[in-house]
């Protein structure tokens, strides 16, 4: 072990995953970065993940095994960071996996472009295939200070696929009692407590999320939606600087948009519009009261949610 290398603590929530858990353990314990301090919280699974994570734990003396009653993701991720001893965080879920240089890179990028946070992309798999060595010097990245970094669309309002600086989180923690959107609200956070954050974007694939129909992200996904949409708005109702609310304006307005185009489409979801419409108005008028999006970007959501067919229309441009 290289004495360079600063101690990453590595914090993967662990439930109900043991078809995959392995394939993540394995894909951490064995990057080329050895200064690991991997913290598995044991959200109070029912399957074999328990004994598959002890049994880890046994054989390398980095692993460290929480048990604690079943909680949620959000507790899960707090109990880690409250156990963490890192110089830097990362987060990592329990069906993925990260790429055998993950580490070192991100370190890597952190320490040239002396960055707050380091952000990668990731590739959405439903199955995992051997990944190849990157050479260092292949990787382009791009520089953001402050809340800009949100503006960017490949830098994902979520935890995994990053590595932060324990300056940068370790006064924050999720919001305990919601198990969705918990990782937007976190990211939000970080850049409104601190508008000197300076954040990386590497050019370059590391993460591997693997999708799973029986994820907790897919299911009642339009209530679950709905709910963030609503919380989103008592968070910006305690801001003093309703100037500094725009990602919660902003982003509530886009999943409005795409879950009302879902709603329409979709006859047993229908029940749930007048809600989406309600949220929508909210943050329209909320909007017009404080300018807190750019004036080219407050048009084109005022025309989108008075106009749906310019939202469909705007995804099927995406989507070619």
């Amino acid at each position: 072990m290289s004495n360079k290398q600063k101690l990453i603590s590595v914090i993967i929530p662990v439930y109900n995953t043991a078809e995959y858990l392995t394939g993540c353990l394995d894909s951490v314990i064995n990057n080329d970065y050895k200064n690991l301090e991997i913290i598995c919280v044991n959200d109070g699974s029912t399957d074999s993940s328990p004994e598959i994570l002890r049994r880890y734990e046994k054989n390398d003396s980095r692993i460290k095994v929480i048990d604690v009653p079943n909680g949620g993701v959000s507790r899960a991720r707090n109990i880690g960071l409250d156990n963490a001893s890192g110089e830097y965080i990362a987060f990592i879920d329990s069906d993925d996996r990260v790429h055998r240089q993950y580490f070192s890179i991100l370190t890597h990028l952190k320490n040239k472009y002396n960055a707050d946070i380091v952000s990668v992309l990731y590739d959405s798999t439903d199955h995992f295939k051997q990944d190849s060595a990157i050479d260092f010097d292949s990787i382009t990245c791009k520089s953001f200070l402050g809340d800009d970094a949100l503006n960017n669309v490949n830098i994902r309002w979520i935890v995994w696929g990053k590595l932060f600086d324990r300056s940068v989180v370790c006064g924050n923690r999720f919001t305990d009692d919601i198990s969705y959107g918990e990782d937007t609200i976190f990211m939000i956070e970080q850049y409104l407590g601190n508008k000197t954050i300076k954040t990386v974007l590497a050019s370059t694939k590391l993460y591997y999320y693997f999708n799973r129909n029986t994820s907790a992200s897919n299911e009642n996904i339009v209530i679950k939606n709905i709910a963030l949409c609503k919380l989103f708005l008592e968070k910006v109702d305690c801001l003093e600087n309703k100037k500094s609310a725009w990602p919660y304006v902003a982003d509530s307005i886009r999943r409005c948009l795409a879950y009302r185009l879902r709603a329409c489409q979709n006859e047993a979801e229908k029940k749930y519009l007048p809600d989406i419409e309600r949220i929508l108005k909210q943050n329209s008028d909320f909007e017009r009261k404080y300018r807190c999006l750019p004036f080219w970007k407050s048009k084109i959501y005022r025309m989108m949610i008075r106009y749906p067919k310019l939202f469909e229309m705007y995804r099927g441009i995406r989507k070619r």
